[in-house]
C-alpha cells in the first residue's frame, strides 16, 4: 500500500477521535465543570487582543462573539487532532497489507497510548500553567483531582478510539463499503464538514437567540420584579459554574492576614438583610435587555470585614469567584450597608446561572463589579486589577444614567388617536427625578408621569399618553434625569469602556 493510503486513514480518523474527546470533554464541563482547551485559549486570546480590536469585535460580533471564537478554536482542536493521526499513520503505511486488523490495532494502540500520555502530560504541566489555570488546572473551580481524572479519561479515548478507526479504514470489509475505500473516506470526510457546518450555526443561533438575552416582553412594561427565569444572564465563560456546596466555603482575609472562614449554613445563621436592587450589565447597548430588578438576600459585606482586621491604609475589597474571575470595589463601598453577598433572589436559593452559593450585589455599580460563585474576600491597601479592567473596561464601573422605551414595538403602526408610551430610566444609586419624551427629533420635550419605585436602588417605570394630531412617521426619543438633577448624556458611545450613552429611539406611524 502506499504512503498515501496509509496516511489518510491517519488523517480521517485523527479528526474523527478528536470530535469523539471533544464531545466527552465537552459532557464533563456541563457535569463537573473542568473547563475544556478551547475556553482556556479563549480566555488567553481575549486578554492578548489590544483593546481597539477587541472593541471592534464586540460591536460588529456582540453576543456571537465568543461561541464563535470557541468554535473556530475547537475546529483548531481538530486540525491537531488530524495532525496527531498523520503522525501515528506513519510507522503503518506499509505494513497494512501484511497485518490483519487486530495486528494493527495493537500496533498503533500502543504508539497512540505512548503519544497521548506525552500530549497530556505536556498539556498539564505546561500548557495549563501558560494559559493561566495552573498545574493540572489548579486554579480552576474543578480543581486539580477532576481535571486530572477528565484530561486522563479524554485522552486515553482518543488513542483507543483512533486505533480503532485507524484499523477499520486502513483494511476496510469490501462487502460493509460499496465503492470502496477512497469513496469510504470521502463520505467520512463530507460528515467532519456537515457536522463541523452544523456546529457553526448552532454556536451562532444560541449565541443570537440565548447568550446575554432575556425572556422580557418587549412590547409591555416590566414588571417591578423581574422573572428569575428571565432575569439576564452574562458570564465570562459560555458555561457557567456548578458549585457544590458541600465543598464550598468562603475565606475573608484582613489587612494584616488575619482570616475567617465561613460555610453556607454559617452565613445564612448571621443576620440576614433584604435588598431590592435593579442590576445591569455594562455591555448592555442604548435599549437592551440585559436589565432586570431582584429581591436579593444575604449578610451584609461589611459584617464579615468587621470581623477581620482592616487597616488604616485598606483602599479596596477583592472578590475572586470559583471560575477564576476577579475585580474589587472600593473599600467606602465594601462598608456601605446596602452592599449585600446574597444566597437568595427573589425568596428562593440563588440559581447556579446567578452565582449559587454566593454573589455580591452593590447597588449602583455595573454587573462587572457585582461578582458572582465568591470563594474569597481579602482586604487591600493597593490597587487591584480586575479580570475585564485587564481587557480595558472601567474600574469605576458606576451605572449611567439610561432609559428605554419598552412599548410600543419599533416601527409599529397605530389608528389615529392617543398611544400609550412607556418603558423603564435607571440611575443606580441616584434615582430618577424626570424622563421626558420627544416626538419631533428632540425640538420639544414631554413630561412623563412615573411610578413610585420598591426601592431607591431599583429602576423607574414611566409612561406618557401621547395625542397625536396627524398621521405620519414619528421618532420617538426618550431621556432621563438623575436623582442629582444631572440629565443622561445624548452624546453616543459605545459600552466599552464605561458603559453605552446616548439616548433611545424608536420609529412609530400614525394613520
Amino acid at each position: 500500500m502506499s504512503r498515501r493510503a496509509g496516511t489518510s486513514p491517519g488523517w480521517i480518523a485523527g479528526a474523527l477521535s478528536m470530535i469523539v474527546m471533544s464531545t466527552a470533554m465537552l459532557a464533563a464541563r456541563l457535569v463537573v465543570g473542568v473547563p475544556t482547551l478551547p475556553e482556556m485559549f479563549s480566555d488567553t486570546i481575549l486578554y492578548l487582543v489590544p483593546t481597539p480590536v477587541f472593541v471592534a469585535l464586540l460591536d460588529t460580533l456582540r453576543s456571537a462573539g465568543k461561541p464563535l471564537l470557541l468554535f473556530v478554536l475547537f475546529l483548531g482542536q481538530l486540525g491537531v487532532g488530524a495532525l496527531v493521526g498523520r503522525y501515528l499513520a506513519l510507522p503503518t503505511t506499509t505494513a497494512v497489507h501484511t497485518h490483519l486488523r487486530s495486528d494493527i490495532f495493537r500496533m498503533v494502540l500502543k504508539r497512540a497510548l505512548w503519544t497521548c500520555a506525552a500530549i497530556w502530560l505536556l498539556t498539564i504541566a505546561v500548557l495549563m500553567p501558560a494559559l493561566g489555570v495552573g498545574f493540572l488546572g489548579a486554579l480552576t473551580a474543578a480543581g486539580t483531582l477532576a481535571t486530572g481524572v477528565v484530561y486522563s479519561i479524554s485522552f486515553l479515548l482518543y488513542a483507543v478510539i483512533f486505533s480503532w478507526l485507524f484499523a477499520e479504514l486502513a483494511l476496510p470489509r469490501p462487502t460493509m463499503l460499496p465503492g470502496g475505500r477512497r469513496t469510504f473516506l470521502k463520505r467520512v470526510g463530507w460528515g467532519i464538514v456537515g457536522l463541523t457546518g452544523a456546529g457553526a450555526v448552532i454556536a451562532a443561533y444560541g449565541a443570537a437567540s440565548s447568550s446575554g438575552q432575556v425572556t422580557r416582553p418587549v412590547a409591555r412594561l416590566p414588571s417591578p420584579i423581574t422573572p428569575v427565569g428571565g432575569f439576564y444572564v452574562v458570564n465570562k465563560d459560555l458555561i457557567g459554574v456548578k458549585v457544590n456546596p458541600d465543598e464550598w466555603n468562603l475565606t475573608v482575609v484582613g489587612s494584616s492576614g488575619t482570616s475567617r472562614t465561613y460555610d453556607l449554613p454559617t452565613l445564612k445563621a448571621m443576620p440576614s438583610v433584604d435588598l431590592t436592587s435593579t442590576l445591569t450589565c455594562i455591555s448592555n447597548e442604548i435599549g437592551g435587555n440585559l436589565i432586570g430588578t431582584a429581591r436579593w438576600s444575604g449578610v451584609r459585606l461589611r459584617d464579615l470585614l468587621q470581623e477581620v482586621e482592616i487597616g488604616p491604609r485598606a483602599s479596596s475589597v477583592a472578590l475572586s469567584a470559583w471560575d477564576n474571575y476577579a475585580d474589587s470595589i472600593p473599600i467606602a463601598r465594601a462598608m456601605d450597608p446596602a452592599t449585600v453577598l446574597a444566597y437568595a433572589m427573589d425568596g428562593a436559593p440563588l440559581p447556579d446561572i446567578h452565582g449559587f452559593p454566593l454573589r455580591l450585589v452593590v447597588p449602583g455599580l455595573y454587573g462587572i463589579k457585582n461578582v458572582k460563585w465568591i470563594k474569597r474576600i481579602e482586604v487591600l491597601d493597593h490597587g487591584f486589577v480586575g479580570y475585564w479592567q485587564a481587557r480595558g473596561w472601567t474600574d469605576d464601573a458606576t451605572v449611567q444614567t439610561q432609559s428605554q422605551i419598552d412599548v410600543p414595538f419599533d416601527r409599529s403602526i397605530f389608528p389615529r388617536g392617543p398611544v400609550v408610551v412607556g418603558g423603564i430610566a435607571f440611575a443606580g444609586a441616584r434615582g430618577i427625578s424626570k424622563v421626558e419624551l420627544s416626538t419631533d427629533g428632540g425640538a420639544t420635550w414631554l413630561p412623563t408621569t412615573l411610578r413610585p419605585t420598591l426601592s431607591r436602588f431599583t429602576w423607574t417605570t414611566w409612561t406618557v399618553l401621547w395625542a397625536p394630531t396627524t398621521p405620519g412617521w414619528y421618532r420617538l426619543t426618550v431621556r432621563a434625569t438623575d436623582g442629582q438633577g444631572e440629565r443622561q448624556r445624548s452624546d453616543v458611545t459605545p459600552p466599552i469602556p464605561d458603559g453605552a450613552t446616548g439616548y433611545h429611539s424608536i420609529s412609530v406611524r400614525v394613520g
